[in-house]
């Protein structure tokens, strides 16, 4: 089950609106398409997602975006309010990103930065094309 989707912040929204559910509902299903969005972004696989300077009000858009998110993400308080890895992680990331994609787009002139190409995916993928291989060689 993926909580973390839009299909849960929609529901979330209707069941407020429609049903008469309580109203911090519309809050989490906000904090729910944040997230969703704020994944997007970090994890683009598509051109669609990219960042990139060839629409300079939607590139602004997407960095003022990112930088709104780490502030609301730095302030959320969970049990005792102390400050959580998984906080500090969102802060470093989005931040190595901000300033990867500045580069790489001023400084280097990319045409566009496919961020997923920084998530550990890819790593991942190719260390298990190589299991695959030495498996299929020690078979053999």
């Amino acid at each position: 089950m993926n909580i973390f989707s839009h299909s849960t912040a929609v529901a979330l929204r209707t069941m407020a609106t429609e049903y008469n559910w309580p109203q911090h509902m519309l809050v989490t299903a906000s904090f729910i398409e944040q997230v969703i969005r704020w994944f997007n972004l970090m994890c683009s696989r598509h051109p669609v997602m990219a960042l990139s300077l060839h629409d300079s009000e939607k590139h602004k858009e997407a960095g003022s975006f990112l930088e709104d998110f780490m502030t609301m993400f730095s302030r959320i308080k969970v049990g005792n309010g102390a400050f959580k890895p998984c906080q500090a992680g969102v802060k470093m990331s989005t931040t190595s990103m901000l300033q990867l994609q500045d580069h790489l787009l001023k400084d280097l002139s990319f045409d566009l930065v496919l961020t997923s190409r920084f998530t550990h995916d890819s790593l991942e993928n190719f260390f298990s094309t190589v299991r695959q291989r030495k498996c299929r060689s020690d078979t053999t």
